[in-house]
């Protein structure tokens, strides 16, 4: 199992999304991307994360 397949499966665990890290069903407007990988890139660093994710194709709804 590669790095990526342990992280997804971590962050699978998680119970919600969290500022450095969220679920996306679907995006697939460019500027809606931008903005929302930039949102967690900065809350991730005023938060002492040295890293942001984000899982598209995946609803949180559905992750327990």
């Amino acid at each position: 199992m590669g790095n990526n397949d342990i992280l997804v499966r971590e962050l699978c665990k998680l119970t919600k999304e969290v500022v450095w890290f969220e679920f996306k069903y679907t995006n697939c407007e460019q500027t809606m991307i931008g903005e929302d990988i930039s949102a967690l890139v900065n809350t991730a660093t005023l938060n002492d994360h040295d890293y942001a994710h984000t899982i598209w194709g995946v609803d949180g709804v559905f992750i327990r």
